[in-house]
């Protein structure tokens, strides 16, 4: 190859590839402004993607609206940069695009748009009705409203009805300046209607589902509104609770839930369960969001005579005059019912809040274990929640269930009566519209998958016929007593002193249904997360009777505490678990005991054969009774960890929800056994050697491809380094590149952190002439980019940050570091690794991403390709651009430059978001050092750089490229290698990915092909699941190899030249580089456009 030629490349290997001519092609604007081209930005999960990235909230305005607060909005509308009417339009825009999902949102407002408007006069006219002016919320679909919006239960037999006027609790939001966007959707009819059933199904708007995990029960009655919360659709909500339906479907999606003492909210307007139990709660993300709701609902109603009792015993001035901060746990006293609550609880989900419990203690308060409910083993059911426990023990007038079925039947007649335009005036009424339409409504048993038991709550309420007789009164009276003054208020008092509050895990049900018996306030915050399904948890507080200040005070104070420590013991962002899965009935979890008895919880009768096929050896076979039963399980749990779920089934009977009691229909159904939190083991160990780009790439992609199956294999990332860190200047991310990226969910992570800036393309310069000569296009015909992506220059550790971010989300990935690879030992079934500090592993596979110095390779896969130095090394340095160029002028290029001479070339560009920094590297020859240490000091040669950088500057007419090589104060020394082609990618269980399989000469590509190997490969892993890794390497290695070895011979051509080409040579190089990138404009953009997803497997 000519010298000129040679040169050319040379420069080319700096800038990167990727040559691209514009064509101009008119634009209908209006078509154009119709056309969606970036779908998965927000609108479109990407198939894969992890977590919180799935579901990325659209900023509002320039306002972050994602986990804003109602103090934060008021700001925003207060100083003018928000308006009502555009916070509206915001919620509505993340409702759209999570509505298909999580179906949370039963009825839109149509009348939204103009009370925002109205708000907004008022707020100009400087009329401002309270911290809740111009902020959106909905409602559970139970309490009404006297507008255009429908009040139905859910149920289509209340469909078309007429409320006579808007509820208290409505009425009162609506005076406090709230804006009701909507209606929330809920369980049907408020859990009444059915002992077995689907929690958060209706049947006018189907199966609401929890953005933590979309498999199992969202927490209810009150589900739309507490998913809505915590999901960012809305700020905060109404829910109501006879019994657990605000505080379940709270601390079930990571929010704060207060439900009040029963009498301090209206139920008028309200569809009843019970007047001696309905109260009104509120939803928030947080303490003071949820107060701030309350202040605008309670008070006394003449249609409710049950508010009379708060009569001086309410405030004046709100209760958001308790809220406080950590400080007010110093001096605290709280209670733990340990064996009432606590010692039924998920062992894990209480170990972790007894370490929330402890930081409590670390900030002055005073646990004081053992404050027992005297009669817990008469009112607490040990196997779950049972409202009708009483009847199991066999004394029906000990039991809830004997007056709530009552005084449904009545309290609804009550309702109905004054509920116009519907034929629906009675339960008979009703009862006969779900068996005449048992299709949509699943009146009767074993009809509709969502209603197993069909309508027996309603059958039994009807059987009564509200008739309050001896059992009623003996009930009432029993329950009141044995939770109130022998109950609550008896496990608050402390030798001389009452308690400030009992604490207690509100996910073991049993708790708040004491205190929904009582009547007693209760308020959940955010306390955790499942590391098994994904799902919150809440810590409770409760007290007496109308103690909502003192609630208040201590459930801010712990928020406070929470947020300011940073524990991971507080509320999280929803993962988005399953969320193409539409099971129904949702699945309720049930606690596995490490070994012995266990009580299990939520479940009705049910029976599961688990076999491994290899042996037909029956690993377990139990039988699951009604609830209350004992079930033992033998053996310690660990025996289940060599179980694949993938050989095995699970055969399940019809079962029920946290209200089951009664044995339902013998129907079976078979269900995929990884369905079962339970059962979800790893279906493979994968090794990754390499916590770099690669490394990481691949781990992510494996995750995201295995994302939608039954199972997930496990994934351990090894590096050798003790911490993250890189070596090398920033990177050229081509289209291509920046695609891979989209689709492991890092390119939202980097522009999120502010990492990097976009390049439109890289300019070509003469140094002689100082004009444009030529360019690398990365924006494409139309600007847009190919496919919507242009070029990007990122700093090596933030890119590698932004991959971290990305990675430690991920549930099924680890990463450990300090690792040096010493020896790999593969055998028929499974591959073992050793390190240098005498640790081992086993995995079914191993994975070699540890760049071009490949311990993976050198060690096993082939130990004769070793890298060879090039002779070459790239210097870098960086410069303030308003150290160079001050405050009034620019650079000579807009986004990157290569900068061609006689000499060589020299890139500059901007890597950073702020464009504050430019980046300056040349291609040196330089000899072998031997050692990273060795590079390092040659690197302190600071002046043979310099002098290098001014023999290819001198003289230029460019603005201040001489200056630029001046200013760089610290070079770098880069080391570049190549390794030998046509190598060995892989054994039986150990393949070889990027640098460590193929590294390329330095044309800015040889990241993009790392990313896009661990996209192929991971797709290609799901692919081939269930066959030996072999099948999976063998296909990905055909598939790959021929593509990758054309692109090592166009990017090595040429590259390593540097030498003195002579002016004439430098002459023609300026007129043949346009000809060169012309000649190779095909082959680039054909990369260029390469989406890694498109794969072609034989039928």
């Amino acid at each position: 190859m000519s010298p000129m030629l040679q040169a050319l490349v040379s420069g080319l290997a700096l800038a990167g590839s990727a040559i691209a001519v514009p064509q101009k092609r008119e634009v209908d604007s209006l078509v154009a402004s119709q056309i969606l081209t970036d779908p998965y930005a927000f609108d479109f999960p990407r198939l894969g993607a992890p977590g919180a990235s799935l579901f990325p909230m659209r900023l509002c305005h320039g306002f972050k609206l994602e986990e804003a607060s109602v103090d934060d909005l008021q700001t925003r509308m207060s100083n003018g940069s928000l308006t009502s009417v555009q916070l509206l339009e915001c919620y509505l825009d993340r409702i759209y695009q999570t509505q298909p999902y999580l179906n949370a949102i039963l009825q839109l407002n149509p009348d939204a748009h103009a009370i925002a408007k109205k708000l907004d006069n008022e707020r100009a006219q400087g009329k401002v009705r309270g911290p809740l002016h111009g902020i959106p919320f909905i409602v559970k679909d139970n309490i009404a409203s006297k507008d255009r919006m429908e009040t139905t239960a859910g149920c289509w037999a209340l469909i078309g009805s007429v409320v006579p006027r808007d509820s208290f609790v409505v009425h009162g939001m609506r005076k406090a300046g709230a804006l009701l966007l909507g209606k929330g959707a809920l369980s049907e009819w408020a859990d009444m209607r059915s002992n077995n059933y689907s929690e958060g199904f209706t049947a006018r708007g189907g199966q609401c589902r929890s953005a933590y995990n979309f498999t199992v029960n969202p927490g209810g009655s009150s589900t739309g509104p507490g998913v809505a919360v915590g999901a960012n659709l809305i700020p905060i909500a109404l829910g109501t609770e006879t019994d657990g339906s605000v505080i379940n479907p709270a601390q079930r999606n990571a929010i704060v839930g207060i439900k009040p003492t029963v009498g301090l909210t209206s139920r008028a307007g309200v569809i009843p369960e019970s007047l001696h139990q309905d109260t009104i709660g509120t939803f928030g993300k947080t303490v003071r969001d949820a107060v701030y709701t309350l202040d605008a609902i309670y008070g006394v109603d003449t249609r409710d005579n049950y508010t009379l009792a708060q009569k001086g015993l309410t405030p004046k001035g709100g209760y958001a005059q308790f809220l406080t901060n950590k400080d007010a746990l110093k001096g605290a006293v709280f209670g733990l019912p340990w064996e009432s609550f606590w010692a039924l609880g998920d062992a894990e989900q209480i170990a972790q809040l007894e370490e929330l419990i402890d930081l409590i203690k670390s900030a002055g308060a005073t646990i004081v274990n053992g404050t027992e409910l005297p009669h817990y083993k008469d009112i607490v059911s040990p196997s779950g929640w049972n409202w009708d426990y009483g009847s199991t023990r066999g004394y029906a007038n000990e039991s809830e269930y004997s007056y709530i079925k009552v005084d449904f039947y009545n309290n609804l007649r009550d309702y109905l009566a004054e509920v116009n335009n519907t034929n629906i005036k009675s339960l008979e009424d009703l009862v006969q519209y779900n068996e005449d339409n048992y299709g949509s409504e699943g009146g009767f048993p074993s009809i509709h998958p969502a209603f197993g038991s069909g309508q027996d709550g309603f059958i039994a309420s009807l059987e009564s016929k509200g008739i309050m007789n001896e059992t009623y009164f003996s009930a009432l009276d029993y329950c009141r007593r044995t939770t109130r003054e022998e109950g609550i208020d008896a496990a608050l008092k402390y030798g001389n002193r009452t308690l400030d509050g009992l604490l207690v895990p509100p996910d073991v049900a049993q708790s708040i249904q004491i205190a929904a018996q009582a009547g007693y306030p209760v308020i959940t915050v955010p306390a955790g997360t499942s590391s098994v399904s994904g799902m919150p948890y809440g810590l409770a507080i409760m007290n007496t009777a109308f103690s909502e200040p003192t609630l208040i005070k201590y459930a801010s104070a712990i928020e406070d505490l929470q947020k300011t420590s940073g524990t991971k013991w507080q509320r999280t962002l929803p993962e988005w678990r399953g969320y193409l899965q539409r099971n129904l009935p949702v699945i309720i979890p049930w606690y596995v005991p490490t070994h012995g008895t266990s009580q299990y919880t939520n479940y009705t009768a049910a029976c599961f054969i688990i076999k491994r096929k290899a042996n037909s050896h029956i690993i377990g076979e139990h039988e699951w009774r009604p609830a209350g039963a004992r079930v033992r399980i033998p053996g310690p749990l660990i025996a289940w960890n060599h179980l694949r779920p993938k050989n095995g089934h699970l055969t399940v009977g019809t079962f029920g929800t946290r209200r089951s009691t009664h044995t339902p229909s013998p129907k079976v159904h078979l269900i995929p056994a990884s369905t079962f939190i339970a059962m979800a083991i790893p279906d493979q160990k994968i090794i990754i050697i390499g916590g770099g780009m690669c490394g990481l790439a691949s781990a992510i992609a494996i995750s995201q491809a295995f994302s939608s199956h039954e199972v997930q294999p496990q994934i351990t990332v090894y590096e050798l380094r003790d911490a993250p860190s890189t070596f090398g200047g920033p990177v050229n991310l081509t289209p291509k590149a920046l695609r891979c990226l989209d689709k492991l969910g890092v390119f939202e992570e980097l522009k999120r952190m502010r990492f990097g800036c976009e390049v439109d393309a890289i300019q070509i310069f003469s140094m002689r002439t100082g004009s444009e000569i030529a360019s690398i296009d990365y924006a494409g015909a139309d600007g847009r980019g190919f496919g919507g992506y242009k070029g990007w220059r990122v700093m090596r550790f933030d890119l590698l940050k932004a991959m971290l971010s990305v990675a430690e989300r991920l549930d099924t990935v680890q990463i450990r570091y300090g690792k040096k690879l010493t020896r790999i030992e593969e055998k028929v079934d499974q591959v073992c690794v050793h390190f240098e500090d005498g640790g081992v592993d086993i995995g079914d596979m191993v994975l070699g991403c540890d760049g071009i110095h490949s311990a993976t390779r050198n060690l096993f896969v082939e130990p004769d390709r070793k890298p060879v130095y090039s002779r070459w090394a790239a210097a870098y340095g960086f410069v303030q651009v308003q150290e160079l160029f001050g405050a009034r002028e620019k650079p000579f290029f807009e986004d990157s430059a290569l900068v061609m001479s006689r000499y060589g070339s020299a890139l500059t560009t901007f890597c950073d978001d702020a464009r504050s920094l430019i980046y300056t590297v040349l291609l040196m020859e330089m000899e072998e050092q031997g050692s990273r240490e060795g590079w390092k000091s040659i690197g302190k040669d600071q002046e043979r750089v310099r002098l290098e950088g001014v023999r290819r500057t001198q003289n230029s007419p460019l603005p201040k490229m001489a200056q630029m090589i001046e200013k760089v104060s610290d070079w770098t020394l880069y080391p570049i290698y190549v390794l030998p082609p046509n190598g060995r990618w892989h054994t039986n269980r150990v393949l070889l990915l990027g640098d460590a399989a193929h590294a390329m000469p330095p044309k800015g590509e040889s990241i993009g092909h790392a990313f896009e190997d661990a996209i192929r490969f991971s797709l290609i892993l799901s692919h081939y699941k269930s066959e030996s890794p072999l099948r999976a390497f063998e296909f990905y290695e055909g598939f790959q190899r021929k593509k990758t070895e054309d692109l090592y011979k166009v990017s090595s051509t040429g590259w390593k030249s540097n030498d003195d080409i002579g002016a004439i040579g430098g002459m023609l190089l300026e007129w043949f580089t346009p000809l060169y990138l012309w000649w190779t404009k095909g082959f680039s953009e054909k990369d260029l456009w390469t989406d890694p997803t498109d794969i072609s497997f034989p039928s």
